[in-house]
């Protein structure tokens, strides 16, 4: 491997976390921003990082408490992010992030019935 050729976007060991490390990764449509869910070995807490990917990349933002996230472009195609939020080891909301011009976080869905534990995929076409 080319020593010289990479380019560090996660830097673990700046997080201060006991050994932790990438549980999943998504790259935006139009490959501008990485998301990364990280977590560490004696938690199921995690935390969902959003990099910009440039010249130099930047921690865009972090949230606390994600299970699951896929990436989409809106209407004005933009990159959303939409994520759900754990709270007492249950997943009932879900946020719609957006980046570029339009930086908003706004909660999208909430699932009332308890029975019910609300994941995201997105599917193999891109469609939904």
């Amino acid at each position: 491997a080319d020593n010289d050729n990479y380019e560090v976007l996660f830097n673990l060991e700046e997080l201060k976390l006991d050994q932790p490390f990438i549980d999943c990764i998504r790259v935006a449509p139009d490959e501008k921003y990485v998301a990364a869910k990280i977590r560490t070995e004696d938690s199921e807490a995690s935390t969902c990082i959003v990099v910009k990917l440039s010249d130099q990349p930047v921690m865009e933002a972090s949230f606390p408490n994600v299970s699951s996230f896929e990436w989409v472009k809106d209407e004005e195609e933009e990159d959303v992010l939409f994520y759900t939020f754990q709270r007492n080891l249950r997943c009932h909301d879900v946020y719609r992030a957006t980046f570029g011009d339009n930086k908003r976080n706004e909660r999208f869905y909430t699932e009332k019935d308890p029975s019910y534990f609300v994941f995201l995929y997105l599917t193999k076409d891109s469609r939904f």
